[in-house]
C-alpha cells in the first residue's frame, strides 16, 4: 500500500455500484484517502441529486464497507484555471488523482499529479448515465446501486 495521499473524484449522480468498485479499488491502494464530490453546484436532469445527497450517498456507503475516507467538495467553474486552483487547495499534500474523466485526468496531469484510471466494473451496466435515463423512464435501475444508495434515494 502506497503512503501518499490520494484522491478519487467524481460526480457521484448517483453513487452506483461501479463507483464502490473503485473506492475500493483505491482504499486498497492508499492509506490516506480523499473523495471530491465535483459539479457540487450543478442540479438538473444530468444532476438530479444534490450535493448533500451525494455526500450522504458516500458517508452511507463508507460506513457500511468500513472505507476511511475524508469528502470535500467541488464547485464547476467556467475557468479551467481556477478550477484547478481550487482543486489544489482541496488535495493538500495528496499526489495522486484516480480519474478516467478526460478533462479532469488532463488537467490534474497538467498541475503535476500522478492521474491513475481506474478499471471499469461491468461498465456496460454501472455507469450513472444509464441508471438515470433508467429512473426517468421508469425501467428497472434499483439492483445497480449499493442498498444504502436505494434507502437514501427512495427516502
Amino acid at each position: 500500500m502506497e503512503t501518499s495521499s490520494a484522491i478519487f473524484i467524481g460526480r457521484f449522480q448517483p453513487l452506483h455500484k461501479g463507483h464502490l468498485y473503485a473506492l475500493k479499488y483505491v482504499a486498497k491502494r492508499h492509506a490516506k484517502f480523499l473523495i471530491v464530490i465535483g459539479s457540487a453546484q450543478k442540479k438538473g436532469k444530468r444532476n438530479p441529486f444534490s450535493v448533500q445527497t451525494r455526500k450522504k450517498m458516500l458517508n452511507a456507503v463508507l460506513r457500511r464497507n468500513k472505507l476511511q475516507a475524508k469528502i470535500k467538495i467541488l464547485k464547476d467553474y467556467s475557468s479551467n484555471e481556477k478550477w484547478v486552483r481550487e482543486f489544489q487547495k482541496l488535495a493538500g499534500n495528496a499526489t495522486c488523482v484516480y480519474s478516467n474523466n478526460s478533462l479532469v485526468k488532463k488537467l490534474c496531469k497538467k498541475a503535476g499529479f500522478s492521474v491513475v484510471p481506474i478499471p471499469f466494473y461491468k461498465r456496460y451496466k454501472y455507469y450513472a448515465t444509464l441508471i438515470r435515463e433508467r429512473m426517468h423512464g421508469k425501467k428497472s435501475w434499483k439492483q445497480l446501486v449499493p442498498k444504502e444508495v436505494l434507502e437514501i434515494i427512495s427516502s
